[in-house]
């Protein structure tokens, strides 16, 4: 999740200036499968700095939202997962939902470091 974030920065903080100025509520991030538990309470010191990560973006009006299916999946509750999720039925129908209302999907592509970045200049 911490990787994948770094993706909602450069869309979230380059979307809310001009030239694009759009509202950060625009954002939706869809949770499911195993990177729920970071947004589980239960995992929150563990996966700290991602969850300050999520509830600043939260703040700022993103939306973050947990698929039900899933959670059930590894048997949680919305009452076991961060205030700043709201649950949805499932993550694909969530997707074309939003699909439907004019809304682009973005699957962030999880890169690894091979190289320092001071080795490559």
């Amino acid at each position: 999740m911490g990787a994948a974030l770094y993706w909602l920065r450069s869309l979230a903080l380059s979307l809310s200036t001009p030239p694009y100025e759009f509202n950060p509520e625009t954002i939706k991030v869809v949770i499911h499968g195993t990177e729920l538990v970071t947004v589980a309470k239960k995992n929150e010191e563990k996966y700290k700095e991602v969850v300050d990560r999520m509830r600043y973006y939260a703040d700022l009006g993103v939306e973050f939202k947990v698929c039900q299916l899933a959670m059930s999946d590894y048997g949680y509750s919305l009452s076991d997962m961060q205030d700043f999720v709201q649950a949805v039925p499932s993550a694909p129908a969530e997707i074309v939902h939003w699909q439907h209302q004019g809304y682009a999907v973005l699957t962030p592509q999880i890169m690894y470091k091979k190289f320092t970045i001071e080795s490559i200049r």
